[in-house]
């Protein structure tokens, strides 16, 4: 029960305006607008970079003179390797 609010706290460096700040009302969303934008954009940033490299991968890497089955599997893996990244940078920039 406490791990969200342990996260919540540990976001934001220790100061003493941050236990001066009044609580957040009952009704008050949990996932305020500015959030929603920012997954927003982070969700669209990440499908156009996946997708670029899904359908241009082959020629973004120059992997024209390879056989049809290792281009796909090299394009596979770099996909997935930039899927890993992104999702690395959003959770180094929280904490």
């Amino acid at each position: 029960m406490d791990t969200l609010g342990a996260l919540a706290l540990a976001t934001e460096p220790p100061t003493d305006n941050l236990m001066k700040r009044n609580p957040v009302g009952r009704r008050e969303p949990l996932v305020t607008n500015i959030m929603w934008r920012n997954l927003f954009v982070q969700a669209l940033y990440q499908v156009a970079i996946l997708l670029i490299f899904d359908f241009d991968g082959v020629r973004i890497l120059r992997l024209q003179n390879e056989s049809r089955s290792d281009a796909e599997k090299v394009t596979n893996t770099f996909i997935f390797n930039t899927f890993v990244f992104c999702q690395w940078s959003i959770c180094s920039s929280i904490i």
